[in-house]
């Protein structure tokens, strides 16, 4: 598995402990419940801290969706 995948489905799991690993990796905020901006909040925090990069605040209305959130390379 892809290291980049690996880190960023630890970090939505962590979120949303509830999600089936095999729910992760379409996982968006339309198809997960309980997604909301708390969650969004967390899933930053964490991406940045996991990939010790910076999220810009335009990129925020794009962090919905796993795939998007999958674009970080090490």
């Amino acid at each position: 598995m892809d290291p980049v995948y690996r880190k960023l489905t630890r970090c939505f799991s962590a979120v949303f402990p509830d999600l089936p690993a095999t729910a992760i990796s379409s996982a968006s905020l339309e198809s997960v419940p309980h997604w909301d901006t708390l969650a969004t909040t967390n899933l930053v925090s964490l991406r940045e801290e996991e990939f010790q990069v910076q999220t810009e605040p335009e990129d925020l209305n794009r962090l919905v969706f796993f795939q998007f959130h999958s674009r970080i390379r090490e």
